[in-house]
């Protein structure tokens, strides 16, 4: 699961965000966390642009992020090409090209089809290991279902002004962790069963979500209690 440790609201007509914004969060993440805590940045294809990955690669921090396939890649003997054109070579699954140059870049590079899409991956990360970083990303995607339809509802919220929107994604964060922590305490005691596929049948933010909203109906306080214990052991660990 992904926890918001750091966030900001961006007032910028729902286009993504520039280089310039990416870095000044950044810095204060860097901050905060400090880097010997960061292992890796996971992005999406949003967050692309020369200057941004030139400047995480000055840092020294590794990366890895999803670009989109018109992005030409430039192989170190000169010769330029697309994702896509790397694909039609032959028939492998994955093709890894280390030290390669990619918007201004040297970086490198794993181009695959993942579920019939094109997965275009670059990064400072050794190829043959840029996909499983990026599978990682996917907790912050369930992060955002949570806060969606399948959790909190927030995009029903009427709130316009940025300032009691971060609040507001603020309290909910912390009420996702919380759900969380609670689904963690409840599968330790009661671990759930897997499918087929290797996936447990019921997720693990789902169960606490259930068991809070059950707590605060029945003002079971001291099931409550136990869980926020666990929660501050747990979460707190994280960061602090």
């Amino acid at each position: 699961m992904g926890v918001p440790l750091h966030f900001e609201m961006l007032d910028n007509n729902n286009e993504n965000s520039n280089w310039e914004d990416r870095i000044k969060l950044f810095s204060k993440v860097i901050k905060t966390l400090g880097y010997h805590r960061i292992d890796y940045i996971v992005m999406d294809r949003e967050f692309i642009g020369y200057k941004w990955l030139r400047w995480l690669k000055s840092l020294k921090i590794d990366f890895c992020v999803r670009v989109p396939k018109h992005h030409k890649i430039l192989s170190p003997e000169g010769d330029r090409f697309s994702a896509e054109d790397v694909l039609k070579l032959g028939n492998r699954k994955v093709y890894l090209l280390p030290n390669h140059v990619v918007d201004t870049v040297s970086l490198n590079v794993s181009i695959s089809y993942d579920d019939d899409e094109l997965l275009y991956l670059v990064g400072t990360i050794a190829s043959n290991k840029l996909k499983k970083a990026y599978k990682k990303r996917w907790s912050i995607e369930v992060f955002f279902q949570a806060l969606k339809g399948r959790g909190f509802n927030m995009e029903k919220s009427c709130i316009r002004k940025l300032d009691r929107y971060k609040k507001l994604f603020a309290v909910v964060s912390m009420s996702y962790t919380i759900c969380w922590g609670m689904g963690i305490y409840i599968s330790k005691k009661n671990p759930v069963g897997l499918k087929k596929h290797g996936y447990p049948q019921f997720s693990v933010f789902r169960r606490g979500l259930n068991k809070v909203r059950e707590m605060i109906k029945s003002i079971d306080f001291k099931d409550f209690t136990n869980m926020i214990s666990h929660f501050r052991m747990n979460y707190l660990k994280i960061i602090g």
